[in-house]
Order: C-alpha cells, then sequence, then structure tokens
C-alpha cells in the first residue's frame, strides 16, 4: 500500500478527528497510521548502520525487534519519529551535549510520540510542541494513553515542570524560555510560509542551542513551498546557525534530507 494514498479521503475530517474520544479512533482517520500506511523499514535499517547498538536499545524498549521488523508492523508516521528520535540520540551523544534539566521545542509535534521517547531518555524542564489545534487535540489523547510524570498544560504560561501544547492562537502570549536546549522541526518549518517561518527564526531559532530539521529537497507536488522557498529556508538558516551536519533523511533519501545546526 502506498503511504498516504488515503489522504484526499481523509482531508475533511476535522470534525471526526475532534469527536474522537481515545487516541486508537484516530488511528480511522490519520492516512498515514495504521491500517493505511506501511513503515519505513529502509529508514529503520539505516539508522540500525548508524547505531545499531542504540537503534536496538530503543526498538527493544518498545516492543520491536529490528532483526525481524516489517513493514505492517509499524505505521509509517511512528517509524518515521523512531528514526528522527535516534538520530537526536546519537548525534547529540556525539556532540556531548548535554540535556539536564532541559527545554525542547518540537514544532509540528505531531501526536507526540517523539515527545514520549526523549522524555524517557532526557531529564526535561519543559517539552513545547507549536502545531494546530487539531493536531495538539489527538496529541493530548496519545498522551493519555501511556504512563507519564509529567503534566500537560495546554495554552499556559510556562510556569513549572511539564509538556506544554501551544497553538497558533497563543504563540504570540507564551513566554518561551531563555535556554532552549534543543528544537526539532521535521518538516514542519519547511512547508509553512515564509512569514511564519520568520517568526520561528525570530523567536525560537535564534535562542536555541541545537536545531534538527528535515526538509525536500525540491518540491514533488507533496510540499505546499516552492523549489525557491525551500532553499531560501536553508539559506536564512545557514545564516543564522552553524551547518554541523548534513544527511540523506533515512528512508527518503530521494528527496529529503535531515540537516543539523548548531548556535554560533
Amino acid at each position: 500500500m502506498v503511504n498516504g494514498e488515503y489522504f484526499d479521503q481523509f482531508s475533511n475530517c476535522k470534525e471526526e478527528y475532534l469527536n474522537c474520544k481515545n487516541f486508537e479512533e484516530m488511528f480511522n482517520y490519520c492516512p498515514f497510521c495504521k491500517p493505511h500506511s506501511t513503515g519505513n523499514i529502509s529508514g529503520l535499517k539505516k539508522v540500525y548502520s548508524i547505531n545499531n547498538e542504540l537503534t536496538k536499545e530503543i526498538m527493544n524498549k518498545n516492543n520491536y525487534n529490528i532483526d525481524k521488523i516489517k513493514p505492517e508492523d509499524i505505521d509509517f508516521v511512528s517509524s518515521n519519529n523512531y528514526i528522527f528520535c535516534i538520530l537526536i540520540f546519537h548525534y547529540l551523544k556525539k556532540m556531548n551535549h548535554q540535556m539536564s534539566n532541559c527545554n525542547i521545542i518540537d514544532i509540528g509535534g505531531g501526536f507526540g510520540n517523539c515527545r514520549r521517547l526523549l522524555s524517557d531518555y532526557y531529564d526535561i524542564f519543559s517539552y513545547i510542541v507549536f502545531d494546530l489545534d487539531i493536531t495538539l487535540h489527538f496529541n493530548k489523547l496519545y498522551l493519555d494513553t501511556y504512563d507519564n510524570s509529567y503534566k500537560l498544560f495546554h495554552n499556559e504560561k510556562l510556569n513549572e515542570v511539564g509538556f506544554y501544547n501551544i497553538s497558533p492562537n497563543f504563540r504570540d502570549e507564551f513566554n518561551l524560555p531563555d535556554k532552549l536546549d534543543l528544537v526539532i522541526a521535521s518538516h514542519s518549518l519547511s512547508e509553512i510560509s515564509l512569514e511564519e517561518f520568520n517568526w520561528y527564526i525570530e523567536n525560537v531559532i535564534q535562542k536555541c542551542s541545537v536545531l534538527f530539521y528535515s526538509c525536500q529537497k525540491k518540491d514533488t507536488g507533496y510540499s505546499p513551498c516552492s523549489d525557491e522557498v525551500i532553499n531560501k529556508k536553508i539559506k536564512i538558516l545557514k545564516s543564522c546557525m552553524n551547518l554541523y551536519d548534513e544527511l540523506p533523511q533515512p528512508g527518503e533519501e530521494g528527496n529529503c534530507s535531515v540537516f543539523i545546526f548548531i548556535k554560533k
């Protein structure tokens, strides 16, 4: 099955999304989750080749056998979350980047699997997700399905340890922490307008120590941004941060790249 081939069928499901009472119901409407998609197994094998010990540890902890995993065992979204987080763990350790009492921002954090994975490994003061209201709705539903010691705050000021979900209408009122240890932008920043992108540059990126950024290298019809805008955004990022490394995105090497930036 082609990942996302049912996207058009589910593009107008806002009401159904908002009526979901638990996370499992959401899977009926998400075109990139089970049973409508299959896992990015080639990407998982690629990160396994980059750091086999780390990949095996994380996948085993989450009841996946990396040596035997099949496409139907995991959905597309979740497999990409594991891939991206394994890259984050790998590179932060390689850089000896300290993550004690840390502040993490996840731009376009989706249903929250990356937050779950990172909060299992790092001593987090705040994990802030910027996303649309509809996405934050099933983000909360997902959070309710697993045990965690963090309280969830929705559109509230940063006053204590916890997870913070921030929607667009509260973004300008939110008090960002002065110290941003890690910012994650998996395709999200690359797919918004330049005006929106520049807001994140001015208010978030210029404050952060490390940025993980992924994007399509050229417009293939799925990205709302043109080749010109895609390249302009990378140029802006390179002007305000140092490029630590760039690699083809595991499993999507043909047209996607991952950039790791560090503070100048």
